[in-house]
């Protein structure tokens, strides 16, 4: 609902939660003739949308938030940032939000526990949850964990060894 000083706080999420923005009281302008908006969160697969940055691999499917007045089917106005908040399945450290030129990466909190990455962001768009990608020569989770498991396979049968 739309008022002379624009709208109310606001969460919109998608069905499962992975998505979701944040709109703070007034973040969404006033317009004549408009007294609510629609809001749409359209999961998207991250490869189709362009090059990953350099460094980075995609965490979990991209997101379309958009925003437009009810009537018209403008796009809205933001006056104050929103929040946006991303569920990752694996190791996301960043949001980024598409440009035309490529990714914008922005000033990202992460909530481990929950899996959750969560940016403020001046416009409304498509963003990704991302991580770093593997170097070549640095171990990864997945071969540190191996290798310890190695290690200790290893001195459990020289314990058991000694102790017969």
């Amino acid at each position: 609902m739309l008022g002379p000083q624009g709208s109310p706080a606001a969460e919109v999420a998608t069905e499962d939660d992975q998505a979701l923005v944040t709109f703070p009281a007034a973040a969404l302008a006033p317009r004549p003739g408009e007294s609510s908006v629609k809001v749409r969160l359209t999961p998207l697969d991250p490869l189709a949308l362009g090059t990953v940055p350099a460094g980075r691999r995609f965490d979990g499917n991209a997101y379309r938030i958009e925003a437009t007045y009810a009537a018209s089917a403008a796009p809205v106005v933001l006056t104050a940032p929103v929040t946006v908040v991303l569920r990752y399945p694996a190791h996301a450290t960043l949001l980024l939000r598409a440009q035309d030129a490529g990714w914008q990466v922005l000033h990202t909190t992460r909530f481990d526990g929950s899996q959750q990455v969560l940016a403020p962001a001046n416009d409304l768009g498509v963003f990704v949850a991302a991580s770093p990608s593997a170097r070549r020569g640095t171990p990864t989770a997945a071969r540190r964990s191996l290798a310890g498991g190695f290690l200790l396979a290893a001195i459990l049968t020289a314990l058991a060894a000694r102790w017969r």
